[in-house]
């Protein structure tokens, strides 16, 4: 946050007559906690209830987080956790009691000097000590700070409530739309007339036996009109298409089927159903998104991640977890339905150790849209990776010309795949076919990694006598992944 003071002086007790709420139950407030524009927190009332003819009870909203304390080995997500302004507030007429675990009292209209017991389960009290007026999102504001004896503070104003609470510091808020601000829909596609998108997805997964399938898709869309709609982004305009479906047995032979459409007269949405993981467009920070994995035929989630790019761009994207073996995804599936209150007992999905920022996870970003999806699983893998557009005459990546999409031919869109020799294998394993410096993983059926290089050779040499005898998956960064038998 960034506080402009204006030559600062107490302006007497008439600021107090105003109204010093610490929150109005209609704005949504974001924080940050590093002393930057990233928005670490987001602040607002999710229910109200009537106490009595001045008194109300803010419901606030929660956040998920990683449990490090957990006794049991494992993955553990804790649900319905408070931010730092706790679970809910009490609001009287002078009195501010923000509770859920903690318990804190404000009062916001009291004068310079007036002391009171501000947490009441640490025994920490707090006195108003200064009165002044700072610039704070382009105009001036009075500004009434409180320090804690605990060596804390917080500050307050009568125009944007808490603007700092310890750590946490005021950045921007939704109502008044000041500061810093999550992107609108429009804001994060903001395609008009003419504009142009155009994406890659594609999936691929082995049968574990004998074969392994997939299909690929490549289409390019031309903007004609678009508007929000229930929380979506809908766009009319046309489409190139290329589609395919392939299939190959490990026993030699691949059969292919594909086509090419070039659709008038439809319309692509920005969001559910279309794009992966598109609830975190509409997520706050530490909010647990949930996506439907069709390739898995499961529910995964993740914890919404807002940040910044190096140019400043607002991003959404998943926190990254670690599990007990210290391997790291950002998609998590839940092992079993927790009793009420208990932690939720997680496994990581997407595995991620050892590869660039770009090669796992979901990245969306203000002004492009989706960015990526890439996630590894076990036996499988799905991208859905935007390869170029035109917004507004500025061009991103690679946008095809209509023909030459369509007439792609099958080869011209798949990812290869590794080799493997010999499959099965016994004591030692040749990869080939896989470009020097990729990073490559070898995963068993649960998904954890039991060996991970980067390579260093076109004919890799690996020792896998210490491996049990079973069903493997050889992963290399940008390829198809690979199952691998352990046979003796």
């Amino acid at each position: 946050m960034r506080w402009l003071v204006v030559p600062a002086f107490l302006v007497g007790f008439c600021g107090f007559a105003q109204n010093w709420a610490l929150l109005n139950p209609a704005y949504s407030y974001n924080y940050s906690d590093d002393g930057s524009d990233t928005i670490s927190a987001q602040v607002f009332v999710t229910h109200v209830d009537t106490l009595g003819p001045d008194s109300f009870r803010y419901a606030l909203n929660r956040i998920a987080t990683i449990c490090d304390t957990c006794s049991a080995s494992g993955l553990f997500l804790l649900l319905d956790q408070p931010q730092f302004l706790q679970r809910m507030a009490l609001v009287g007429p002078t009195v501010w009691h923000v509770q859920g675990p903690g318990s804190m009292v404000v009062l916001p209209q009291s004068s310079i000097g007036t002391s009171w017991m501000f947490d009441t389960l640490a025994g920490v009290t707090a006195t108003v000590a200064l009165l002044d007026t700072v610039q704070l999102f382009g105009i001036d504001i009075e500004r009434k700070r409180v320090e804690l004896s605990d060596g804390g503070s917080i500050t307050l104003s009568p125009d944007h409530g808490i603007l700092t609470w310890n750590e946490h510091a005021l950045v921007g808020v939704h109502g008044p739309e000041v500061g810093i601000l999550v992107p609108r829909l429009e804001e994060m596609f903001p395609y008009g007339s003419n504009d142009v998108v155009e994406y890659a997805t594609g999936t691929a997964q082995t049968d574990g036996v004998s074969s392994e399938f997939g299909q690929r898709r490549l289409y390019k869309f031309t903007i004609d009109t678009g508007a929000v709609d229930d929380g979506r982004m809908v766009f009319d305009g046309t489409m190139i298409d290329h589609r395919y479906a392939w299939s190959s047995s490990w026993l030699g032979g691949t059969t292919n089927t594909y086509g090419h459409q070039n659709i008038l007269g439809t319309t692509w949405t920005a969001g559910r159903p279309e794009l992966p993981w598109a609830d975190l467009l509409l997520s706050y920070p530490g909010q647990v998104i949930g996506h439907r994995s069709e390739l898995l035929g499961d529910s995964l989630i993740c914890i919404a991640h807002h940040g910044l790019d190096q140019s400043g761009r607002y991003t959404l994207s998943c926190s990254t977890v670690q599990d007990q073996w210290n391997q790291s995804g950002q998609f998590m599936a839940m092992v079993d339905e927790p009793a009420p209150g208990d932690p939720l007992q997680c496994m990581i999905r997407d595995h991620c150790d050892g590869g660039a920022v770009d090669t796992c996870g979901v990245l969306y970003t203000a002004g492009i849209g989706l960015n990526w999806l890439r996630s590894n699983y076990f036996e499988a893998n799905e991208e859905y990776l935007l390869v170029g557009s035109v917004v507004d005459g500025d061009t991103i990546g690679t946008v095809h010309q209509d023909d030459d999409i369509l007439t792609l031919s099958v080869g011209m869109a798949d990812r290869p795949a590794p080799a493997l020799f010999p499959n099965p294998a016994a004591d030692q394993l040749i990869l080939t076919n896989a470009p020097v410096g990729r990073h490559a993983r070898l995963l068993d059926r649960t998904g954890k990694v039991l060996l991970e290089r980067s390579i260093r050779s076109a004919a890799e040499s690996i020792d896998v006598r210490h491996l049990p005898v079973g069903l493997y998956l050889m992963i290399v960064e940008g390829m198809r992944p690979r199952p691998l038998v352990i046979a003796r």
